[in-house]
């Protein structure tokens, strides 16, 4: 399987971005590890991004931070199982946070 995604934005654009990961799961069935890897693969490769395109430099600088900000800009809205196990490995995790098909 082939997926190709972008993101864009920080600020505003990454809570919306945010928003758009979480509620992947109503519209597309993406089990938690293709979005687990796809997350990760974003954070380990963050550098390279940054060298291919300087649009990438906000992420870059605070790949985890920008994840927690767009969560806590929209509570209500529960957090795929891939995002939320990448947070809870980068102790970023917020327990009052709700998973998505999960408690």
């Amino acid at each position: 399987m082939t997926l190709r995604v972008a993101m864009i934005g920080y600020g505003f654009m990454g809570a919306a971005h945010s928003v758009g990961w979480r509620q992947a799961p109503r519209v597309f069935d993406l089990p938690e590890d293709v979005v687990y890897k796809m997350i990760k693969a974003f954070y380990d490769k963050r550098d390279e991004l940054v060298k291919i395109d300087p649009g990438f430099t906000p992420m870059a600088k605070d790949f985890v931070g920008m994840q927690v900000q767009g969560i806590n800009s929209t509570p209500q809205i529960a957090v795929h199982p891939g995002l939320a196990k990448f947070l809870k490995e980068h102790k970023a995790w917020n327990d009052k946070w709700k998973i998505a098909g999960g408690s």
